[in-house]
């Protein structure tokens, strides 16, 4: 398996793309800068992908806004349509590639129901279970206690989220949904050149990485992106299988990680308590 250096271009055009794409839907919802969406979304980030089901990346962000002159109800509201707009997108993209591919849906089942009939499935299975009965209850630790002092601004919140216009609900579907589709295009970018892989494989097994470091309870998706791998992309061989991990998390983790926390540093946001609510 080779890897242009063409190749690995365009897969950083593609994360860079993302960022700029949902800082673009964060100010279209919050009276922010761009250059300020683009650093508070970074670090919430980095925090996020480190923190069990992504608990640590809201606060974050909450408090950078808070910092930029942003209304507590706008943040929330904010906060509350980019959920809203996530879920629709990552429903309908999902039944939309199950339709176009059901070809690559039955391998990748195929290749699920192998694994689990594996003599080893047990250990694997009991593996990703403690990590994920420990990602819940770090999760709960983590989040912070001052958070329930957000509930007495929820009704400004829905207020503000229903003055919306349809325009801008609709823009910041859109911009959720090129988020995906760069987010989703890393992995077909970097396996362009290696044979042997049916487009709808790739593009449905992109989808699921995606879906998995997103949505799982364990920081970063760890394990569930891993065993993503290995039923999504089984034809890849075996010894090639941890280095295209390992770079695809680079490319979609680690390089989001490293600037935020270089963001984090010098904007000083963990160094400050959180202000009182309004």
């Amino acid at each position: 398996m080779t890897i242009s250096p063409l190749q690995h271009l365009a897969a950083l055009g593609l994360v860079f793309a993302d960022v700029i794409v949902r800082a673009l839907r964060t100010r279209l919802l919050l009276p922010v800068t761009i250059s300020r969406a683009l650093a508070v979304n970074t670090c919430g980030d980095a925090v996020a992908s480190l923190t069990p089901g992504r608990v640590g990346g809201d606060p974050i962000r909450y408090f950078g806004y808070v910092r930029a002159g942003a209304p507590t109800p706008a943040i929330l509201a904010t906060f509350g349509i980019e959920i809203v707009a996530d879920a629709v997108v990552l429903v309908a993209v999902g039944i939309l590639l199950s339709l176009l591919f059901p070809a690559a849906v039955r391998e990748i089942v195929a290749s699920s129901l192998r694994l689990a009939r594996s003599p080893h499935a047990w250990l694997v299975a009991l593996i990703l279970a403690l990590a994920l009965a420990g990602s819940v209850m770090l999760a709960h630790r983590l989040l912070p206690r001052g958070l329930s002092r957000l509930l007495v601004s929820l009704g400004d919140a829905w207020h503000h989220a229903r003055t919306q216009s349809p325009v801008v609900l609709a823009g910041a579907t859109f911009l959720t949904l090129l988020s995906l589709i760069a987010r989703g295009a890393v992995l077909p970018v970097l396996l362009a050149a290696t044979p042997g892989l049916g487009a709808g494989t790739v593009i449905l097994g992109s989808a699921l990485l995606v879906y998995g470091q997103s949505l799982a309870p364990t920081p970063a998706g760890a394990g569930v992106v891993e065993i993503g791998f290995l039923v999504s992309l089984h034809r890849i061989p075996a010894g090639a299988l941890p280095a295209l991990i390992l770079l695809w998390r680079t490319y979609t983790l680690a390089l989001g990680v490293v600037a935020g926390t270089a963001l984090l540093l010098r904007e000083g946001l963990p160094k400050r308590p959180i202000p009182p609510y309004s």
